[in-house]
């Protein structure tokens, strides 16, 4: 039974790295502002509510677009004089970036250490741990990530504004386009899903350890194994004490 714990703490461990790269990570939707999709509905014969398009990205359809394997790729294209700047349009969005990137490298690392320690140990608390941390940094990176969305979606982050500035020379004109952009145009920005996979995946290491945990509680062989694991234990240390003390003592008589 201890393999098999062991198993599918490693399964559930490797389970979150396809799920992060390949699977659908969020979902860009760009339409038309209220105000706007208001007034083409009043002025539609369908009734249409609006115009909007949808994209589902990967992290690996980022890499690709990044890369130029994308159709999208094109859109990347903006003009550079220098150096790649952070823009200063994003700096409401810092702390909240910092965050959702450390919360993402977390669950990375809490992942390889389940999957290291399935195959190096059966004990049960640090693996419980594991998952907690888990749980724990993928909330963080959900709570971040929606709070970086509202803030687009409300324009208190204007990103129009900055994608026509990267489009057309800084002036007058650009401003005003951008102005008048930011009023039609709404960008919101959502999960897709992968993050509620890869959640359950650390709520299944929680509870699969919790389950293991208590029959080990009524199961007398393993209250005999974890007995001798501590006597082994006590027989190091007592083995490690008698050395330091005959050194000491090689030491002392020299």
């Amino acid at each position: 039974m201890k393999a098999v714990y062991r198993i599918v703490n490693a399964l559930l461990g490797i389970a979150v790295f396809p799920m992060m790269f390949f699977m659908d990570f969020f979902i860009l939707r760009i339409g038309t502002t209220d105000k706007l999709s208001g007034i083409i509905e009043s002025i539609s014969q369908n009734g249409t509510q609006g115009i909007a398009i949808e994209e589902y990205f990967s992290i690996k359809r980022l890499f690709d677009i990044f890369n130029g394997k994308d159709e999208l790729s094109t859109l990347l294209q903006f003009k550079h004089d220098g150096p790649f700047l952070w823009p200063k349009e994003f700096a409401p969005l810092n702390v909240r970036i910092v965050v959702f990137l450390v919360s993402f490298a977390l669950i990375l690392i809490t992942a390889l250490f389940i999957v290291i320690w399935s195959c190096c140990s059966n004990k049960h608390l640090p693996m419980f741990i594991a998952g907690i941390v888990g749980i724990a940094a993928v909330v963080a990176m959900i709570v971040s990530f929606n709070s970086m969305s509202m803030s687009v979606y409300h324009n208190q982050v204007n990103i129009i504004d900055y994608i026509v500035d990267q489009i057309i020379d800084s002036g007058v004109f650009a401003q005003l386009l951008g102005f008048a952009a930011s009023a039609a145009v709404s960008v919101l920005v959502t999960f897709a899903g992968a993050q509620n996979a890869v959640l359950f995946v650390f709520i299944a290491v929680v509870c699969w350890t919790v389950i293991f945990f208590l029959a080990d509680l009524g199961d007398p062989k393993a209250k005999e194994e974890k007995e001798k694991e501590k006597a082994k234990a006590l027989a190091k240390k007592e083995a490690r004490a008698k050395k330091k003390a005959a050194k000491k003592e090689a030491k002392a008589s020299a």
